[in-house]
């Protein structure tokens, strides 16, 4: 087994840790809808609630457009699916790598909160997916 200095030792557990933190950023940013976004959401979900309960008329149209697609960079869109990848890949696998590369060993204490990182974010979109309905099913009789 390689010995590892104490100051590499330092840099790469605040390298995973960054990796980690960088990653619960990109997913909360990802989750979190746009303020504009939000009201043409709870519109379509009272629209959608309506319709399951009878109360639409035939004669009544719904707005189906996309708002704010001038403004869409599609470039950039693409560039982020990437970038979640690799940054999901490089904090999946690091602590595999890690096992069996002594250079890239990460503290029991750093992977333990980076599941617990993990886990609420995973609840937080779970949360912020069901939201809206909940709010729309609790909020009409």
């Amino acid at each position: 087994m390689v010995k590892i200095p104490r100051a590499q030792h330092r840099r790469l557990s605040a390298l995973a840790l960054l990796l980690i933190i960088s990653t619960h950023f990109l997913a909360t940013a990802a989750a979190q809808p746009a303020s504009s976004s939000s009201t043409s959401t709870s519109n379509a979900a009272s629209a959608r609630l309506a319709r399951r309960h009878g109360a639409a008329r035939d004669d009544e149209t719904t707005d189906c457009s996309a708002s704010g697609v001038e403004d869409w960079d599609k470039g950039l869109h693409i560039g982020a699916v990437f970038i979640v990848m690799v940054v999901g890949g490089l904090g999946s696998f690091l602590p595999v790598v890690g096992q069996f590369v002594p250079a890239l060993h990460i503290p029991a204490v750093a992977l333990t909160l980076g599941k617990f990182l993990g886990t609420g974010v995973i609840i937080a979109t779970a949360l912020i997916h069901m939201l809206p309905d909940a709010s729309d099913s609790l909020g009409n009789p």
